[in-house]
């Protein structure tokens, strides 16, 4: 007896063989959230020719932010958003915190389901001890607002039209363009490597993050140790 395929349509296929075609529908990605110290390493060197900052640079900033793409989020989005919601109904989050954490809630979301990915699932930095918010994405660490900020010179770049924060090559690259826009990174300057790791941490080239500098310096001439 012959199968006449054009007597079943989608539905009864689907009922008679017991799937549940909504799950398989409603199925996301999962993003890549740890990498190999040596390809990164590799994107750093890739990420220098194209933007000029220095390789070694880069390399300590992505021991100081992810330790070399080890820790890219401990924490999903739905706990961020959870404990964001906490810290704002009792008082720890300002109303102007809770205004830009609700705005990053939308950035991240139109990213992730532009990345056929579940935001809610995401692994993204956890919130801070101090009055803030987390959800920093991927080895770049950045807030969904920046991403969209250098999104369209990270694909220019790459030749894609949907960059990824959690690909390590986009990842990198964005980093590399963020302390790239600092006066003198480019040329190399030590001063303006120390500026561009504060603004990084805070926006800010305040005094009270020079730690964050040094830490990135040393591990600029250090990173060599934790590749071997």
């Amino acid at each position: 007896m012959s199968f006449d395929a054009q007597a079943y349509d989608k539905s009864q296929i689907v009922q008679e063989a017991g799937i549940d075609w909504s799950a398989i529908e409603d199925q996301k990605k999962t993003p890549v959230y740890n990498f190999d110290p040596k390809e990164i390493e590799k994107q750093a060197e890739f990420a220098s020719r194209v933007t000029g900052v220095r390789k070694d640079f880069l390399m300590g900033m992505l021991v100081v932010e992810t330790s070399l793409g080890k820790d890219t989020g401990q924490c999903t989005y739905q706990e961020v958003m959870e404990d964001a919601q906490n810290s704002h109904q009792t008082g720890n989050l300002s109303n102007r915190a809770w205004q830009t954490f609700q705005s990053r809630k939308e950035t991240i979301k139109n990213i992730a389901d532009g990345l056929g990915y579940d935001y809610r699932e995401l692994k993204v930095s956890c919130n801070p001890s101090y009055a803030g918010t987390g959800g920093a994405m991927g080895i770049a660490q950045f807030m969904p607002d920046t991403w969209i900020e250098y999104k369209g010179r990270i694909a220019e770049i790459i030749g894609t039209q949907n960059p990824d924060p959690w690909n390590i090559q986009h990842g990198v690259l964005a980093m590399a363009l963020k302390v790239a826009d600092v006066p003198g990174v480019t040329e190399h300057n030590t001063w303006a490597e120390r500026r561009a790791s504060k603004m990084y941490l805070s926006g800010s080239t305040s005094s009270q993050y020079e730690w964050y500098a040094s830490e990135i310096q040393y591990w600029s001439r250090n990173y060599l140790s934790l590749l071997s």
